[in-house]
């Protein structure tokens, strides 16, 4: 199982880039924190990021031994489904086994994607369903289908590819606003 982290969202309701702010760490980025978790379930961990993003996201998680990614024509600025697109364009196969995890969650932490290692679907916690934080068996057809067809939903993909909903206990926060922030015990 590879992990793919998704850090090239553009932020705008947030006001800066969220993959470089500290949600659960004062040390760590949000990036390098969720890169640092996937190490620990993933054989190699790939973080998707944006070409205005590159540099940053590369110096956030550099030494972390993990491959920075950025997002291919013709899938650029289209949310998770770049990310993933982005994936198969590195690493050109047929299938993958992939945990993707979205770097603007607040509460992640091991416990929280241990589900997940031995399971594919997408986390429902008590505070809400996280599409992004979800564990694929995908095939690239399935992708490039969606792709071509300029379908961008992720949760449409995960239903086409069979994801199914997983629920935990473990508290998980999506941060789109700066207010949103709590403090959460990660567990």
């Amino acid at each position: 199982m590879d992990g793919l982290v998704l850090a090239g969202g553009r932020s705008r309701r947030f006001g800066e880039d969220k993959a470089l702010a500290h949600f659960d760490s004062q040390a760590l980025t949000n990036v390098a924190h969720v890169v640092f978790l996937l190490k620990a379930l993933c054989q190699q961990v790939y973080v998707a990021c944006n070409a205005q993003n590159r540099a940053a996201i590369q110096d956030s998680v550099a030494g972390l031994a993990s491959t920075v990614i950025v997002d291919r024509a013709p899938v650029v600025d289209k949310g998770p489904i770049g990310g993933l697109w982005a994936y198969f364009a590195t690493l050109p196969r047929a299938h993958a086994d992939v945990l993707v995890v979205a770097c603007d969650y607040q509460g992640l932490s091991l416990t929280t994607l241990a589900p997940l290692v031995g399971r594919f679907g997408y986390l429902v916690t008590p505070n809400g369903t996280h599409y992004t934080c979800c564990r694929l068996d995908i095939a690239f057809t399935t992708l490039e289908t969606q792709v071509l067809a300029q379908d961008w939903r992720w949760r449409e993909l995960l239903d086409i590819a069979g994801c199914p909903p997983l629920k935990v206990a473990t508290p998980l926060l999506n941060i789109n606003y700066q207010e949103e922030l709590t403090h959460v015990d990660p567990g």
